[in-house]
Formats: structure tokens, sequence, C-alpha cells
């Protein structure tokens, strides 16, 4: 039963959009792990083969890899869709 209700919380509660940025909550110890990455520091989201770059430079040279595993994969889209929404058209 707790490993249900394990995958139902990773599958649900990984990445989420909010108006200050992307919030990241790690499987494990997601209260101190937990990390905000605001819109004004991603510059453009690379979305393929189920990892999300953001990545914080122009030059893509620093950023952060998301694993895009514990989200359905007829979700993916619309997060991509929902993230390039965010982002300046050139991205």
């Amino acid at each position: 039963m707790f490993f249900r209700l394990a995958w139902h919380c990773a599958r649900h509660a990984y990445i989420l959009l909010s108006p200050i940025g992307v919030e990241i909550f790690p499987f494990f110890r997601p209260a101190v792990n937990m990390q905000v990455v605001p819109w004004a520091q991603i510059v453009a989201a690379d979305i393929n083969d189920g990892q999300l770059t953001l990545h914080f430079s122009a030059e893509k040279t620093s950023g952060i890899h998301l694993s895009l595993s514990p989200i359905p994969k007829d979700r993916r889209e619309l997060l991509a869709k929902a993230i390039r929404g965010r982002l300046p058209a050139s991205s």
C-alpha cells in the first residue's frame, strides 16, 4: 500500500510551474532539497528523450537537467508547451 502511495506522489508532485518559476521536488528529502528556479533565470528550455534541460545562459553552458520519467508520456508535451509559453520567443 505504501509503495503505491509513494509511486502516486512521485508521479504527481515532481515539477510544478508557478508564477515565481519552476519548483522541483526531489523524491528523497523534498523539504530540504526542494529547488525553485525563477523564470528570470531561465533563458531557454529543451525537452527531448525524456529529459528537460533548463538553460541559464544564452550559450547553453549552464543549467539544470531534469528527468521526465516520473511524468506520464502523454503529459510531457503539455509541460513543454507550458514552459515554452513562459520563455521569450527566441528559445
